[in-house]
């Protein structure tokens, strides 16, 4: 351990820049490794990572050599599906009467109920339906999550594909 005022001169000496003895010229600044090349170690680091990131930071850089050149217009080449070959059944099922509540104009959400004002009608243009007075930030956020539409294709009718269009 330095007494304290060796500590202060040796730090002093490295803030400055040290004079040799002989010339009275300063040192030369260390050499800096320049921003295109990697830095010192790099393949220890490399070497140091499991495997399989090594694996996958090869394909990926393989994948960006390939996506960018004529071959893969070769392999995505061919013919385009006319239509949906398949459409998913919704597994979630609504509920009837929530549907034609919403029909008449009154949400259930979150415990409560709030009969709201058509599009249009309120303090701005679509305020009086998507922002209604008094709603909390649950009921707000399963209004704003457009589940109820599966409530609305459930009652089913022109009625209720009108709504779903209006709101």
């Amino acid at each position: 351990m330095l007494p304290i005022s060796h500590a202060c001169a040796a730090a002093r000496e490295r803030a400055t820049p040290a004079m040799t003895e002989a010339t009275s010229t300063p040192r030369p600044p260390p050499p800096l490794s320049s921003p295109s090349s990697p830095p010192f170690g790099w393949y220890l680091a490399v070497a140091r990572r499991p495997i399989t990131r090594n694996i996958r930071t090869l394909a990926y850089g393989f994948k960006g050599l390939i996506f960018a050149t004529p071959l893969f217009d070769v392999f995505c080449a061919g013919s385009n599906p006319r239509a949906l070959t398949h459409t998913p059944i919704d597994p979630w099922p609504g509920d009837a009467a929530r549907g034609r509540a919403i029909i008449g104009g009154a949400f259930t959400f979150a415990g409560r109920s709030h009969r709201v004002a058509a599009p249009g009608e309120g303090t701005g243009p679509g305020m009086g339906l998507w922002s209604p007075a008094g709603a909390g930030v649950d009921w707000l956020t399963q209004l704003h999550g457009f589940s109820w539409l599966r409530d609305l294709r459930v009652a089913g009718g022109e009625t209720a594909r009108e709504a779903a269009r209006n709101l």
